[in-house]
């Protein structure tokens, strides 16, 4: 009944060693479930497609098909145990529950989905926070809704990061964000999906698939390749010169002239070789433009680097990778959270700091309130470490003002002894001058919610010049702007040195 070169089979339950099983589902960890398939093609239509194709069979038992599958063996085992009449499962972590979901949606059984949907809902108190990102990723509304209000209720949103965050959409906790901030009617609220109206990620407007010819330099007659864009765009281009800027194109141009030696047809006509490319025309277009020497690269669009990029590393071309990275902080200017999250899930380390950075000139809450299409083609966790990164810089600069290295700036930085006029009734020498105290206070708030010294340089001076009324403060205007700027350098300093590990860890 059990094979002895599968002595871990013994511990499974007797059901999944019955003689008469005649199917083999063998786990990711190499232990053998001997099924029915009476039994999965009743609880899974994939199960049932899949019986219609060949399936190999066990060497030692030739009438048993095996059949491997990517799940583990606790995880199949209870995925079996809920189809399988046997008594009710107690399943005891979430991370027991999430693959089994898993497993349900991708073997489409709703009786296994309904179970763990049943035993997640049992840790919504402990943990709203997993269930919600398990939720919400795999598209179960009403989980997700009722997991979002847990968590909210318990205030566990802000500063909690969870594993499931890796693999969750950054829209979705970005809606989620949204709903603590609002706290209103969650019948307003799709937390799987983006609203209607919001802006798609990636290029905008109609793709037309019309077959037709790039115009030139890429209409050559005489070219030797024709490279077919995703949306039927055709560019006649020469081989020898693709084949020079990408191995990828000079081994797929190889490739398809062998066949074409083998086409009688083909090597009698001496027709182009064809190319079929998974880019659409408008980074197609970019890259043979940086690719032909004649070609001059200037993106009308700056958005569009991202995936030039990814062409550019697909194709191994570097001399467009190296123009994507050096035009990046065209794109950051233009949309600094889309060009972080980018450079972020790519590994762009330079170019998501710069981003980051820039991003500190926004309020939290502003930055928290901001859409864009490309949090749903990204992670949760480079989101949520760039918050944690813009609180950072705020708690450093807060704790700058109040800490000895601005007692000891404030103690360099005295003024002569100067009497103000009888109006001002302030003695430099005795007092601090009058403008000091609203300078310092504003800086303070404004540095609590946006820590970036540009964002509070122009209001601060602004207020200095407000405040020094009479004409001894005035003639003084040399020293208050040097103390302003050393003031300015030391907070400067201290955001920077906040440690930018945190927004890859």
């Amino acid at each position: 009944m059990i094979c002895e070169s599968d002595p871990l089979s013994s511990s499974l339950a007797p059901q999944f060693n019955r003689p008469d099983a005649d199917v083999i589902l063998r786990s990711s960890d190499g232990i053998r479930f001997h099924v029915h398939r009476l039994v999965l093609v009743m609880a899974s239509p994939f199960f049932e497609d899949m019986f219609h194709l060949p399936v190999p069979h066990n060497e030692n038992q030739s009438d048993r098909p095996i059949i491997d599958v990517s799940e583990d063996r606790a995880t199949l085992d209870i995925l079996l145990r809920v189809i399988y009449p046997v008594a009710d499962l107690l399943v005891t972590t979430v991370d027991q529950a999430r693959p089994v979901l898993e497993a349900a949606l991708k073997y489409d059984m709703i009786a296994v989905k309904q179970f763990a949907m049943r035993m997640l809902e049992t840790f919504l108190p402990a943990e709203p926070l997993r269930v919600y990102a398990i939720a919400a990723r795999h598209g179960l509304v009403h989980l997700a809704k009722a997991a979002a209000m847990e968590a909210v209720r318990q205030n566990t949103v802000p500063g909690v990061y969870v594993p499931e965050f890796e693999n969750l959409p950054a829209g979705c906790y970005h809606r989620l964000l949204q709903y603590q901030l609002r706290s209103t009617d969650l019948t307003t609220f799709d937390f799987c999906r983006p609203e209607s109206n919001a802006t798609p990620a990636g290029p905008s407007g109609e793709v037309d698939f019309t077959e037709r010819d790039a115009p030139s330099p890429f209409d050559a007659l005489d070219a030797d390749v024709v490279m077919v864009a995703i949306d039927n765009m055709r560019f006649h281009v020469y081989g020898k010169v693709i084949a020079l800027a990408s191995p990828v194109w000079r081994d797929l141009i190889q490739k398809e002239s062998l066949e074409n030696s083998l086409d009688d047809d083909a090597r009698a006509e001496r027709t182009p070789i064809v190319i079929q490319m998974s880019e659409h025309s408008d980074i197609l277009w970019m890259l043979l433009q940086l690719v032909y020497p004649s070609g001059t690269a200037a993106p009308n669009d700056p958005s569009i680097l991202p995936s030039l990029y990814d062409a550019a590393e697909k194709y191994q071309i570097e001399r467009a990778s190296h123009f994507c990275l050096r035009e990046w902080a065209t794109f950051a200017a233009l949309d600094p959270l889309s060009s972080y999250l980018h450079a972020s899930s790519r590994g762009l380390k330079e170019q998501a700091i710069h981003s980051a950075r820039s991003l500190l000139s926004r309020t939290y809450h502003d930055l928290v309130k901001i859409y864009v299409g490309t949090l749903e083609a990204v992670p949760t966790g480079p989101y949520y470490r760039l918050l944690q990164f813009h609180i950072k810089c705020s708690q450093a600069a807060i704790v700058f003002l109040g800490g000895q290295k601005y007692r000891e700036l404030e103690a360099s930085s005295s003024f002569d002894v100067v009497k103000c006029s009888d109006s001002c009734s302030y003695s430099y020498n005795k007092q601090t001058p009058k403008w000091y105290s609203p300078y310092v206070n504003r800086a303070r708030y404004i540095l609590e919610i946006r820590p970036s010294v540009p964002a509070f340089r122009l209001e601060t001076f602004e207020l200095v010049v407000k405040e020094m009324k009479c004409l001894s403060c005035m003639m003084r205007i040399k020293e208050v702007l040097a103390f302003c700027s050393a003031f300015e350098d030391a907070v400067d300093k201290v955001i920077s040195e906040v440690s930018t590990d945190i927004l890859f860890n």
